[in-house]
């Protein structure tokens, strides 16, 4: 029973406060001071100071009537420093008496309320009223109930307990809400409650000094008392490229000059430019928020884990601010670990960003994005193992007319009203007791409030000043019955917008690329869709009284639109429509282009060498849209390439495929693109690449290899091959003669075989040769060497079979014999055969 456990604990600080009043009154009776210190006095005797035995006794200022009136002696230092002593303690036992009265006030409350809920419990009648576990401020009455954050309800650790309230003689403590002994109800006496009671009056300790109230009235006041303040929270955000961690504080406390906060005993440091938050220090131990609440010192504790490590759930439109939880659920979320933590890869997969500094010394903090149905976990390699954070599937869910809406990282979009909250999981609400629904986004007073839902109930309401509110940016906390959060989400709605409609189409373009979309809103007859900003060339907007109908152009600028809903009279909430399409372009690797396309794009065998740098880039609809695209000549060989879920853009770079057969073959192939997580497995055709040969010895170019052959045999089958000569073929064909010689003087041809004397053979044929001129002394020897191929085979007999052979210039080993009449001519075929690579270049 939290009334009983409260009431125990008045009870205790009042004997504390008790305990310092005896202690004030001894050092008031008995302890004079003297000269700095106290020595104990004789009870029955007049004050008597050892050490100094020549001192003249005290002089009142104005002696009564009735006393003997006493030779006047001037005051020492030490008599008016005594004076001041025994007036600071009697202050000190009026400033004690004064707390204790208001303590014991509240007691009374306390009691009070235990005994209706003990009647309650004893009494058949209507449904119990539920008691929200509170802390009265002392000296309240009943029916003016405000709201103290008491300790939580469970048991404290010595970390979390206060100093024990013991008042300093030298020096008094604020005052201490302890009731005075005087003030003690008689009603505790014997026989007290039953006399009362025939009397039909309640006792004192039973009244409480107060009127009654009716029970309902009783319970209003009491949550309203528990929750005056909100929690305090351990909360993160960016700033200039670090996070910062520390514990936030309702910003009703701020005025307060003795706020403060403590982590493990040691005071937390304001920021400098939140001043509602307080840094941490590291991220283990306990937090405790420190302040005055009439005259009292009220707090409140936050446990952390018992491991180095605070998780965040961050959110909002950038990303940029985080809300600590204990378990991960889906999101993305930022864990603050020791440096010498190292992520594991193979749980939790590769980072969506490098890990960044934090404002905690020997910390840092890594990303970690959950998705809904993936096995992926929040893990880390530390020097004592691994530890993994297990993801929790979310155990509420919203539900309502939710609209089609492009600002997820704002939390869905409801219409007609705001959702309802769904307990999915089997614990359903039992361990909630406190939901917390308040307005999102940056700055100060922002409107929220809270509810204990039904345990039940499946299905909870939101608070019906929440829809009176029309529309808005809200966020929902719950928090278990140790007022430790459990769960958070966000939601937003427009109670004037009933639908927004979008036709399906496929995000890939057809061959004659995007066509432009109709995005309808269904709102009320007083509502309004305006856009957001300049409007984009193309857009054409048609209005009529329920409907606002919209035609967005196929324009990568237009893709994601904002509109503002808003009534005649009243707020307004920005709506995100996106029309999802895929763009792509071509550019360097590292320079993202600022121009899409969705028509084919002309690429080049260049573009695939293993030093090019133009890579593909393709533009997705939005941010996790899909991990991953398939990229290639064709569907059977694509390749995956991955996409990082946290950006909307990637590249691949075409050197990836300077192996594909393809660039090998003449003739147009096309690049095609495939995403796997679109259903329908739709391709579409981003790149043509036309491979050309060029002759390596002229200008010719053509895309058809037959034409390119008959170009080589037309005009350059000299550059392929050659004839080979008479001792090239004598030394395949040994049989040949060594030498052959024509006479000077006649036609005629002489081989000859002599080895030793090779001219024997043509001296001989001069000394017949009838066309030597003779008689004129000796013979003139007038002959030639003959070493052409052609002309011997034409002229020398026995030589005119010899083969026509050619040398192939590709390969000097390879020979190639061509028949006499030229129809066995097949070096053209020799040359596509053997040697097809080298006959063109591609281009």
């Amino acid at each position: 029973m939290n009334v009983i456990r409260l009431s125990t604990e008045a009870l205790a600080n009042l004997g504390h406060a008790i305990a310092g009043l005896v202690r004030a009154a001894l050092a008031l009776g008995g302890y004079p001071h003297v000269k700095g210190r106290r020595t104990p006095q004789t009870p029955g005797k007049p004050d008597e100071v050892p050490d100094t035995p020549q001192r003249a006794p005290e002089i009142r200022d104005e002696p009564r009537d009735d006393e003997t009136r006493k030779p006047k002696v001037e005051r020492t230092p030490e008599d008016n420093e005594e004076r001041a002593h025994l007036q600071e303690q009697e202050q000190l036992c009026e400033a004690i008496c004064r707390g204790m009265d208001d303590e014991w006030q509240r007691l009374e409350t306390l009691l009070r309320l235990f005994e209706e809920e003990f009647e309650r419990e004893i009494e058949p009648g209507p449904a119990p009223v539920e008691t929200v576990e509170t802390s009265l401020p002392q000296g309240q009455e009943s029916g003016e109930v405000k709201e103290d954050r008491s300790t939580p309800d469970r048991e404290l650790t010595q970390l979390e307990q206060p100093p024990p309230t013991e008042p300093s003689i030298s020096e008094p403590e604020p005052p201490v809400s302890q009731p005075p002994a005087d003030v003690l109800p008689h009603s505790s006496e014997p026989g007290a409650d039953t006399e009362d009671s025939q009397k039909g009056k309640r006792p004192p300790l039973k009244r409480g000094g107060r009127p009654r109230t009716d029970r309902e009235d009783v319970k209003k006041a009491v949550e309203e008392a528990n929750h005056k303040y909100p929690k305090p929270e351990i909360v993160c955000w960016q700033r200039e490229r670090q996070w910062v961690a520390a514990v936030e504080v309702p910003e009703d406390l701020l005025a307060d000059s003795r706020l403060a906060a403590f982590q493990n005993g040691l005071p937390l440091v304001q920021d400098a430019w939140r001043e509602d938050c307080w840094r941490l220090w590291e991220a283990r131990g306990h937090v405790v928020v420190r302040w005055d609440e009439e005259e009292a010192t009220c707090e409140e504790g936050i446990t952390l884990g018992a491991a180095p490590c605070l998780l965040f759930k961050l959110s909002g439109e950038d990303k940029e601010e985080g809300r600590y939880v204990r378990y991960p659920s889906s999101g993305l979320y930022l864990a603050m670990v020791p440096q010498d933590w190292a992520r594991d890869e193979s749980s939790a997969g590769s980072p969506p960003r490098t890990p960044e500094p934090v404002s905690m010394d020997g910390y840092e903090g890594h990303f970690f994005i959950l998705e809904k149905g993936s096995d992926a976990k929040i893990a880390f390699h530390t020097p004592a193992g691994k530890r993994v954070v297990e993801a929790t599937a979310s155990r509420f869910e919203l539900i309502g007319a939710r609209l089609k809406d492009a600002n997820e990282d704002m939390g869905p979009l409801f219409g007609q009203g705001p959702p309802q909250i769904l307990a999915a999981g089997q614990r359903g609400w039992r361990d909630i007791a406190t939901v917390v629904v308040g307005e999102e986004g940056a700055g100060r007073h922002k409107w929220r409030t809270q509810f204990s839902p039904e345990p039940t109930l499946t299905v909870q309401e939101l608070p019906s000043e929440l829809a009176a509110r029309g529309c808005g940016w809200y966020f929902l906390r719950f928090y278990d019955t140790d007022d430790d959060l459990v769960e958070s989400m966000d939601f937003r709605f427009l109670t004037s917008l009933m639908d927004i409609r979008t036709p399906k189409s496929s995000p890939l373009p057809s061959k004659d690329g995007h066509h432009a979309t109709r995005i309808e809103f269904l709102h009320d007859l007083n509502c309004s869709v305006q856009h957001s900003g300049e409007l984009s060339a193309g857009i054409h907007i048609e209005r009529s009284d329920e409907r606002t109908a919209v035609t967005i152009p196929p324009d990568p600028l237009c893709d994601l639109t904002r509109w503002r809903v808003c009534t005649a009279v009243g707020p307004s909430l920005e709506v995100a429509a996106l029309v999802e399409r895929v763009w792509w372009a071509i550019a360097e690797e590292d320079n993202q282009p600022t121009e899409w396309g969705d028509r084919p794009v002309t690429l080049c065998r260049e573009d695939f060498r293993a030093t090019s740098r133009k890579a593909v880039w393709i533009r997705f609809p939005r941010k996790r849209w899909t991990n991953g695209v398939l990229l290639g000549f064709a569907a059977s060989d694509a390749r995956r390439f991955e996409v990082r879920v946290t950006e909307e853009v990637t590249s691949i770079p075409l050197r990836d495929f300077g192996d594909a057969q393809e660039l090998g073959i003449l003739g147009e192939h096309t690049l095609g693109l495939w995403i796997p997580a679109q259903p329908s497995r739709q391709s579409s055709l981003i790149g043509r690449i036309v491979v050309k040969a060029a002759c390596k010895f002229c200008d010719f170019l053509t895309d058809w290899e037959e034409k390119m052959f008959s170009h080589i045999q037309s005009f350059h089958m000299g550059e392929f091959f050659r004839t080979l000569t008479y001792e090239e073929l004598r030394s395949r064909v040994p049989s040949l003669p060594a030498e052959i010689y024509k006479c000077g003087y006649c036609p005629a041809y002489t081989p000859s075989d002599d080895l030793k004397n090779l001219t024997s053979t043509i001296i001989k044929h001069l000394e017949v040769c009838p066309k030597v001129p003779r008689g004129s002394g000796p013979i003139k020897r007038k002959f030639g060497r003959i070493t052409d191929v052609d002309e011997i085979r034409r002229n020398v007999l026995g030589l005119r079979g010899l083969p026509l052979v050619h040398g192939c210039n590709v390969d000097n080993v390879c020979t190639f014999e061509v028949a006499e009449d030229g129809e066995g001519d097949k070096r053209m075929d020799h040359l596509i055969k053997n040697h097809r690579t080298a006959l063109y270049q591609f281009r």
